[in-house]
């Protein structure tokens, strides 16, 4: 629009614009490389955007989508409620490739794709075994970056910015409440988690988790020490993925092993969107200590892994921060 001969004739007839700094080309062929948005294409359209000197609204864009490639690379179709949990747990999906669209370090969205091994239908969907399945994916991050540029670079003719767009219930690919407002604050979205340990009768462990921060993570895992042989089983879950029982030998990677044996407990889920929770009620063999040592680990959605360890009190509440 910025580029166009006639966008002086427009102007001319309204208060004010809103230019849209995002969506200019939808990637046809898996070949191409092309992100909704990106902090450096910002930076390139705000100045041409302020030399036209009419008040406007930058526009920025929060969502992501994902588009079906069919075997020849080209594509079937573009969906925006497809959630990478729908696609990630799913035998008959392989994850092909994970990467960012960063340029000079700069914070970007995220590019997933999955390839189908078998044909198989996720939400309405139909997939062909050989057909790939491309999420591009914000981040907070991302965001942020964009929002600063605009802010360096826009000048007095800037009226505020404009996102596209806040989530709703279906809006699966789109940046949370909480990491929308971290970005526009020019922060670092908080990644916190907490977790509540409560001895229950019938020696009963019940282990409760809940995100409590801004971060929309694509997993997090939870390894609970316990005492030798002390856990036997899982007696009730919901919101964690997996369940696992490991071996863990200081210095080593934790391996599986029998409950017998087992001096780790592993609860998984993801994705991880903020305010989501789990539980999980483990049947233990006999008392465990007053607090066990629980190592969080999580990968958020712009590739980081964060590993953190703390010591939770059972029936306290403690928290990770």
């Amino acid at each position: 629009w910025a580029d166009s001969n006639d966008i002086q004739l427009v102007l001319e007839a309204v208060d004010f614009w809103i230019p849209q700094c995002y969506g200019a080309r939808i990637p046809t062929s898996i070949a191409e490389r092309i992100p909704i948005s990106s902090a450096m294409e910002v930076e390139r359209t705000i100045p041409k955007i302020r030399e036209l000197e009419k008040p406007f609204y930058a526009g920025l864009s929060a969502y992501g989508y994902v588009i079906l490639y069919g075997r020849d690379g080209n594509l079937i179709e573009l969906r925006g409620d497809v959630a990478l949990s729908d696609v990630s747990g799913r035998k008959e999906m392989e994850l092909a490739a994970t990467r960012t669209f960063r340029v000079d370090g700069k914070a970007s969205e995220v590019r997933q794709e999955y390839r189908a091994k078998s044909d198989v239908v996720i939400d309405g969907l139909i997939i062909h075994a050989g057909e790939t399945l491309v999420f591009d994916l914000p981040t907070a991050a991302s965001l942020r970056a964009s929002a600063r540029a605009v802010r360096e670079n826009a000048g007095g003719a800037l009226l505020g910015i404009c996102l596209f767009r806040i989530p709703t219930e279906r809006d699966k690919t789109t940046l949370s409440i909480e990491e929308i407002s971290a970005a526009l604050d020019d922060r670092e979205a908080e990644l916190s988690t907490r977790i509540k340990l409560e001895a229950r009768p019938d020696r009963q462990l019940l282990i409760t988790v809940e995100n409590s921060g801004e971060v929309n993570s694509d997993s997090i895992s939870i390894d609970l020490a316990v005492p030798l042989g002390s856990v036997n089983g899982v007696y009730g879950m919901s919101g964690f993925q997996d369940y696992q029982t490991l071996c863990g030998i200081a210095g080593n990677a934790p391996s599986p092993c029998s409950d017998r044996r087992a001096n780790l407990i592993r609860l998984t889920a993801g994705p991880w969107p903020p305010n989501a929770s789990a539980w999980s009620a483990l049947s233990t063999t006999k008392e465990l200590p007053n607090s066990v040592t629980a190592t969080i680990t999580t990968r958020t959605a712009d590739g980081r892994t964060v590993q953190r360890v703390h010591k939770i009190k059972i029936q306290d509440r403690g928290e990770e921060k």
